[in-house]
């Protein structure tokens, strides 16, 4: 999910640029947004995105990325 200051209706195709901690390139990557609400009493919306397609070279970074953020949730 991402938080987005406007809404993005569902299907609606997306590139995103993440740089994770201590990575010196970002991850490209293509997603698809699936759910688009309204944040209550915001003027900002939560987007639920499904990744579509992640550059070869930057999937063990990405997932790298992924795997610590949730070990550090659990």
């Amino acid at each position: 999910m991402i938080e987005t200051a406007r809404k993005i209706s569902p299907d609606t195709p997306v590139e995103l640029s993440l740089t994770p901690p201590e990575t010196p390139n970002p991850v490209h990557i293509n997603a698809r947004v699936i759910r688009s609400d309204k944040i209550e009493g915001q003027e900002l919306f939560n987007i639920g995105i499904e990744f579509s397609k992640i550059e070869e070279d930057n999937k063990n970074t990405f997932l790298k990325f992924l795997c610590d953020t949730i070990y550090k949730l659990s």
